[in-house]
């Protein structure tokens, strides 16, 4: 691989931002098909006009939403924290892990991890900087993980 320049730390492989970037969309688009019913239902009751239906199918549609973000939480934030890997990342090979021991960060460094980046969110400049900040980074980190002390390792 002429070129390519892999960036280790304590002799493991670091994920690339590529990588990361599939592993982030993959879970993005689990939570899309998570949320689909209930999006697809709440649309349906507010197009309809008769009550008897209408609040049934907003109901329903909501509580279906409600879970799929609590699903979509537990799983990018909670078990990523727990197990290293979130559902995007146990098909891309890449592991979240502690940058003092290389284990799994646990679930509550995990959901700080997850709320460092949703805070990011709320301002776009601050979101994009975030998510490319592993091009510039010495151990390919968001603020996300430095914060939470962990980095990513590729298969």
């Amino acid at each position: 691989m002429r070129g390519v320049v892999l960036s280790l730390y304590r002799g493991r492989r670091l994920a690339s931002w590529g990588a990361r970037a599939v592993a982030y969309i993959i879970d993005l688009l689990f939570g899309a098909l998570l949320a689909a019913p209930g999006a697809v239902l709440v649309a349906i009751g507010s197009g309809v006009a008769h009550g008897a239906v209408r609040i049934p199918l907003l109901t329903v549609g909501s509580v279906l939403l409600l879970i799929a973000a609590v699903v979509q939480i537990w799983q990018t934030a909670w078990r990523q924290g727990d197990r290293g890997q979130s559902w995007g990342k146990v098909v891309t090979g890449l592991r979240t892990v502690s940058a003092d021991d290389l284990r799994p960060i646990g679930g509550p460094r995990g959901m700080l991890r997850w709320l460092v980046d949703l805070v990011c969110s709320w301002v776009t400049i601050l979101e994009v900087l975030n998510y490319l900040w592993p091009l510039w980074d010495d151990r390919n980190q968001t603020w996300a993980d430095k914060v939470a002390r962990s980095v990513v390792l590729a298969k």
